[in-house]
């Protein structure tokens, strides 16, 4: 018997499983060793289950995260070609006001790491809430609402990102388990019908599916 490795899928070794079960099953000496193994293959599934589950809301977290993202740029965007439309400025070099709000211009503010924008954002949404001028002083609430709302996004992406990963762990820990009680099945089953008959218990080789699906 070629012993398993948690390196496998969950699916390849799902398969074996099913392989050795039923050849437990099929004789009556030997039904009571399917017992162990079954246990084992459902908490393996079920971590599986769990580590899907956690893969999916995470890529739904990264939707969301760009979608806020891209509109922080949007109103980032927004804002500066207000701001230069007020002073007169819409093309050349940015002065006055709109230099002072956007030391580095508007990629500086929009094309840094998606995990400081927030911060710049807060920045900026304090600087415009200290002007006068109604105009200018309005987008500070904007600002501030898209500046959260993409900081939420990057947090909930983030966490998601853990807890795939302790999803992960939980997947591999299980495959361990379940190939622990498929060992002691080989190793009972060759005391019971000796090596060469316990041999015809177990699949040859298991496909060859990839262990990336966790």
């Amino acid at each position: 018997m070629k012993t398993p490795t948690v390196t496998q899928s969950t699916d390849a070794l799902h398969d074996l499983h099913v392989y050795t079960t039923a050849q437990l099953k099929a004789e009556t000496e030997t039904k009571d060793l399917a017992a162990h193994l079954q246990r084992s293959s459902v908490a393996m599934n079920e971590a599986q289950t769990a580590h899907d589950l956690a893969h999916d809301a995470m890529i739904a977290q990264l939707a969301m995260r760009v979608r806020a993202d891209d509109a922080a740029d949007d109103v980032l965007r927004q804002v500066y070609l207000q701001l230069r439309s007020f002073e007169g400025s819409a093309g050349g070099k940015a002065t006055g006001k709109v230099a002072q709000l956007f030391p580095h211009g508007l990629r500086g503010a929009t094309d840094g790491p998606i995990t400081q924008q927030p911060g710049v954002m807060g920045v900026l949404a304090a600087r415009l809430g200290k002007f006068e001028d109604p105009e200018i002083n309005a987008y500070s609430v904007l600002v501030e609402r898209n500046a959260e709302e993409l900081d939420r996004t990057v947090a909930g992406y983030e966490a998601a990102i853990d807890a795939v990963t302790v999803a992960y762990g939980d997947v591999v820990n299980a495959r361990a388990e379940w190939i622990r009680q498929y060992e002691k099945t080989y190793g009972e089953l060759v005391v019971r019908r000796g090596k060469k008959k316990a041999e015809l218990y177990f699949r040859k080789a298991a496909p060859r599916r990839s262990a990336k699906k966790a």
